[in-house]
């Protein structure tokens, strides 16, 4: 900024002293003493690269040589920590980190209303970085720099690997193109058939039940007439299937047109697909929004193969 560069006019020119460092596995730790600002105004790390700010007029320049073995971090495990203090949170410097070999920004801090910015480099490079200590807003004020090398002699984790297999995806199934349903849920039997149930809205007063049998490449309607398998068209609202070990399969919905937001009676199917009164096995619960089935007692220790709604 000009106005940066501005408050600096007739000021002797000054950086870091000393201006660069060299830290290493036998020497990890360095520091240096930033120059002094009178005034300093710099709000953008870019206004003030070292071939442009040569004489440190906009921000302070020191140069951190990282001397590592090129293979250092495939037997180590560590980082660099680079930190800046000064003594009044009513100023602040601003820290960003720049490697040299590339000029790519590695790193930055730019907080307010603190003491003290850090960047923490994870197994850097070797080689030289800048380290660009910007003054942000600074009043008679200057700053300290330190770069200290931690690791252990470890190297890094490896990623996990698995066995080939697990889940596996395929192409969507329509359950159905003409029974368009809002919040479908889906239930797996013991058996591994796939049960789906759906309501269509209040206004029309359904709801309905399919099931799969082969894997989930096709769907089939359970519901008799293909309607809701509650005889009384009351229903619409958010449904719910279960299934138990006996092959009785239970729904139940959300009545719509007689009270909204109640929930209806449970209906049973069974074998053959016939719609029963609500038997004592089961009981529903009325949430407001949603009705939901619970099975009791617990089930029994003989298991039958699978539930047999049968398709119309």
């Amino acid at each position: 900024m000009l106005l940066g560069a501005a408050s600096f006019l007739g000021l002797p020119a000054r950086a870091a002293t000393p201006p660069g460092a060299t830290i290493a596995d036998t020497q990890p730790s360095t520091s240096w003493q930033g120059q002094f600002y009178a005034f300093g105004v710099s709000a953008d790390s870019a206004q003030c690269p070292p071939a442009i700010d040569t004489m440190n007029l906009l921000c302070d320049h020191f140069y951190l040589n990282i001397n590592l073995s090129p293979t250092f971090w495939q037997t180590h495990t560590g980082s660099v920590t680079i930190t800046i203090q000064w003594a009044s949170s009513s100023n602040d410097f601003d820290l960003y980190i720049y490697r040299q070999s590339d000029g790519q920004q590695v790193g930055f801090s730019a907080s307010g209303g603190t003491t003290s910015e850090q960047v923490a480099l994870q197994s850097p490079m070797p080689g030289v970085y800048e380290v660009r200590t910007v003054p942000f807003l600074v009043v008679a004020s200057d700053y300290t720099g330190s770069a200290i090398l931690t690791f252990t002699t470890s190297g890094p984790t490896n990623n996990p690997s698995f066995p080939t297999g697990g889940i596996s995806f395929g192409a969507h199934t329509i359950v159905d193109p003409q029974r368009t349903e809002g919040e479908p849920l889906v239930h797996i039997d013991q058996a591994g058939n796939i049960w789906e149930t759906g309501p269509w809205g209040f206004s029309t007063a359904q709801g309905f039940v399919a099931r799969s049998t082969d894997n989930g490449d096709s769907f089939h309607i359970v519901s008799p007439a293909g309607l809701r398998p509650n005889a009384a068209p009351s229903g619409g609202g958010d449904t719910d299937i279960i299934t138990d070990d006996k092959g009785n399969a239970y729904f139940a919905d959300l009545e719509g047109l007689q009270t909204s937001g109640s929930r209806s009676p449970t209906t049973k199917a069974t074998t053959g697909g016939r719609i029963s009164s609500p038997p004592p096995l089961e009981s529903t619960i009325g949430s407001g929004s949603r009705s939901t089935t619970a099975q009791h007692p617990p089930p029994t220790t003989t298991r039958s193969s699978s539930p047999t709604a049968k398709f119309p």
